[in-house]
């Protein structure tokens, strides 16, 4: 508990200042009518559960040159790697009953958190995983909590 502590510390002092977007940008987490509508910004996708944020638009994908991937093979597995301060690939496609596991390959602390509140990873240090497996079609947007221009997305056919 005391080494999150510290390592969560040593990550907001040294980009705290700066903000993990490009120099110039307020930090998404600075104020409550952020661009990201601030760390909890969960915007479930059904319209049945829809709620209403202030002062956003809706999700935007985070413009990337990394490639988009698609399994449609039957169910099975499917891996995320979380690389830096981005998801790779940024989006991916599965088959219903996939389990997709995200392997956090960077240095720094992450979360995979669910836009719609489905799944949380909590805290992931280097070298850990979290797995969700996918049991009902549909779009599933998530982020990272502590650095929110990191986003993702799974569908699931």
């Amino acid at each position: 508990m005391l080494r999150r502590f510290w390592v969560v510390f040593l990550v907001l002092s040294v980009l705290g200042p700066v903000g993990c977007g490009q120099a110039g940008e307020a930090s998404p987490m600075a104020g409550s009518a952020s661009e990201y509508g601030g760390p909890y910004d969960y915007r479930p996708t059904g319209a049945a559960t829809q709620m209403p944020v202030r002062g956003h638009s809706g999700y935007e994908p985070a413009q990337t040159d990394r490639p988009v991937v698609t399994v449609e093979a039957s169910p099975t597995t499917a891996e995320v790697r979380i690389v830096n301060f981005g998801f790779e690939p940024a989006e991916l496609t599965v088959v219903r009953g996939t389990t997709v596991i995200w392997r956090n390959d960077s240095a720094t602390t992450h979360t995979v958190t669910a836009k719609n509140g489905a799944f949380d990873s909590g805290l992931l240090e280097a070298g850990q995983t979290f797995s969700w497996r996918f049991s009902e079609p549909g779009t599933y947007e998530y982020w990272c909590t502590l650095h929110p221009e990191m986003r993702g997305r799974i569908i699931v056919r």
